[in-house]
């Protein structure tokens, strides 16, 4: 009989989410970056990226949520960018 996994730790998610969200902020400089080199861009798979990354935040105890705010909320403007570069003249 297989034993499921233990529950993650309260710290453990904390730091995978906020793994997760330099992943996320990574992957929006590099799409920045090339879209203000005039590079086509595939951003397939970037909502999934960021939905997962609001649904761990969410899971989080209120404590800890509250704490990953200003990290969610800085990550806020890289979407708005990379779409300012991404619109037409």
């Amino acid at each position: 009989m297989m034993q499921a996994a233990p529950p993650a730790s309260d710290d453990s998610r904390m730091a995978a989410v906020e793994g997760l969200a330099g992943q996320v902020a990574g992957a929006l400089r590099l799409a920045g970056a090339l879209a203000q080199g005039g590079r086509r861009l595939d951003l397939a798979g970037l909502d999934q990226m960021i939905g997962r990354l609001c649904a761990q935040a969410l899971d989080l105890p209120p404590d800890q949520g509250r704490a990953m705010r200003p990290l969610l909320l800085a990550l806020l403007r890289d979407p708005d960018e990379l779409g300012a570069r991404l619109a037409p003249d």
